[in-house]
């Protein structure tokens, strides 16, 4: 698994942040209304890439 850093950009209309991570092959985005919620975003991101890698590999292995 390959660790990457999210990008963080925030928007035109000056009061939301779009996080963004590139992981795996996977990539995931959302906006936040706070910097405060970036790491918390992050963490769910990651998790959740984690969880698709192990569908992916799992997919067509009925027998795990």
């Amino acid at each position: 698994m390959t660790e990457s850093e999210p990008v963080v950009e925030l928007l035109p209309c000056k009061t939301m942040y779009r996080v963004t991570l590139q992981q795996d092959g996977f990539e995931l985005s959302s906006c936040v209304s706070s910097l405060d919620l970036v790491d918390e975003e992050v963490k769910y991101f990651r998790d959740k890439i984690n969880e698709m890698c192990r569908e992916a590999y799992l997919e067509g292995h009925d027998d795990i």
